[in-house]
């Protein structure tokens, strides 16, 4: 894969520094020479425009400082995109701009993505920096190997848009974090507690967070060159104010927090170091907010190592993989190894004993009460979860389950559980399993999930059962084993 990247500032230049290190075939454009010439240093190709950088590359990556940068630029490579082309954008900008974008790569026949980061310059020239994708799937597994060398965690967030949403969100935390920083460790130095006692205070607290531990190291130092500047940071708060206008959101920090920074640009310069916003309090006050021992400059100390996909608590990857098999369902039919489909008889007996013991609770609750309320009560309650019960196991067994090379799925999407995944399949007799059907164990814990009758997953098992016919189940069972069986051997 030969790839292109185009905007070589404080992040651009770190991140395709990373990209060069590893040995990714890369080209290379921006406007200063010099910084061309860096890049070159360490391996890269010099480009020579925007536009052929895109037409002699499959992947190219634009870093850039606006919306109106990333447009322009946008605006050279479109004419080189087709089929086989995709396009990056890793600049924070406008959430409803890169839709737009995107749809424009997407009608020339070429895949688009927004891939914003977070984490501070420090981690992006280390490769630890971590990456938010918002595209369709597919274009996500395409450029997850490439993106893993550049971040450490990489998360796909949604559709296009959905990570420059998020990344307007997190660089807004970012600053009013910043903000609050500079006004606490002010309030301590007038009333005379050691600077550098508060700093550990606040790192082994519920109030630190990442930017104390990285910006407020560089403040106490004196030198406030955190190497993101003020006008920057406007853009990303302005941003961020936009989507909360956008839906009627009142916010109320996030206007002082615009004019904090204005007035930092109208004090030091609209491309002053944001860390410099700690000076408007020492000016106010008098007082010198720095302490001995802090570093001038941040060194990211974890150790480099290629990235993956992070972890999603609610909805995890592999829901995200389930949907392009979902959609793909009726293409790859002949992929299918094995099919259960629960509905046959053990259904309708299984809806229907839940009705009637539903019905028969309820009958004797209302119509023939007993004298404790508190029975009276709990008869109710019993009759009402039977019959949610029903409902819960006729939805449920609507659907049937798939397994192919990848996957056990089922007929909404949803992944079971992923083959490679999968340790060991417990069919025995004697095993704690539901009625005809098995029990997977899991490589690592898995998020709960539970459709009655038909399967469920808590921690690092699977379950499948219940309603199933153990016709079906039982070679779904075999072919499982030996599939674990082939890939341990």
């Amino acid at each position: 894969m030969q790839v292109g990247f185009v905007g070589l500032g404080a992040v651009g230049a770190k991140l395709a520094g990373t990209l060069a290190r590893n040995g990714v075939d890369l080209t290379v454009f921006d406007l200063d020479p010099v910084r061309i010439d860096l890049l070159v240093a360490k391996g890269a190709k010099a480009g020579t425009s925007p536009a052929q950088v895109m037409r002699d590359c499959d992947v190219v990556i634009t870093s850039l400082p606006s919306p109106a940068a990333s447009q322009a630029v946008l605006d050279q490579l479109l004419p080189e995109i087709g089929p086989g082309k995709i396009w990056l954008e890793m600049s924070t900008t406008d959430p409803e701009a890169i839709k737009v974008q995107a749809k424009a790569v997407q009608d020339r026949g070429g895949q688009a993505a927004d891939t914003p980061v977070s984490g501070g310059c420090h981690r992006a020239a280390t490769g630890n920096i971590s990456i938010f994708a918002g595209c369709d799937r597919a274009t996500f597994e395409t450029v997850l190997p490439l993106l893993t060398y550049m971040g450490r965690r990489v998360l796909h967030t949604g559709d296009v848009g959905s990570a420059s949403v998020l990344k307007v969100m997190t660089n807004y935390l970012a600053t009013i974090h910043l903000a609050s920083l500079c006004e606490a460790m002010t309030t301590m130095a007038a009333h005379g507690i050691d600077l550098g006692t508060t700093y550990e205070a606040i790192k082994a607290s519920s109030g630190t967070s990442f930017v104390h531990e990285t910006e407020s190291q560089l403040i106490l130092s004196g030198n406030r060159d955190v190497d993101f500047t003020l006008d920057l940071v406007l853009k990303d708060i302005g941003l961020f104010q936009s989507l909360a206008d956008a839906k009627n959101v009142p916010l109320e920090l996030s206007p002082l927090l615009i004019d904090i920074v204005k007035d930092g640009q109208a004090r030091y310069g609209d491309r002053a170091q944001s860390d410099r916003l700690i000076e408007r309090l020492e000016e106010a006050t008098g007082l010198s907010i720095t302490a001995p021992g802090f570093p001038t400059e941040l060194i990211d100390d974890e150790p480099e190592e290629r990235g993956s996909e992070a972890e999603r608590s609610r909805l995890d990857a592999m829901n995200a993989l389930s949907a392009s098999l979902h959609h793909r369902r009726d293409a790859m039919h002949d992929e299918i190894l094995a099919e259960v489909d629960p509905r046959g008889p053990r259904r309708v007996i299984g809806i229907g004993m839940l009705l009637m013991l539903g019905g028969i609770v309820l009958y004797l609750a209302f119509l023939q009460p007993p004298a404790n309320p508190l029975w009276q009560a709990f008869l109710i309650g019993m009759g009402l979860v039977s019959l949610w019960m029903a409902y819960k196991l006729q939805v449920a067994t609507t659907r049937k389950l798939f397994l192919t090379e990848e996957a056990l799925t089922d007929s909404e999407g949803t992944v079971i559980a992923r083959v490679e995944d999968i340790l060991a399949v417990n069919r025995g007799a004697f095993a704690m399993k539901p009625s005809n059907g098995f029990t997977l164990k899991l490589k690592n814990p898995a998020p709960r999930a539970w459709q009655p009758g038909l399967w469920w997953r808590l921690g690092r098992r699977v379950a499948v059962g219940g309603v199933t016919p153990g016709s079906q189940a039982r070679p779904m069972a075999d072919i499982i084993a030996v599939m674990v069986a082939r890939r341990q051997a």
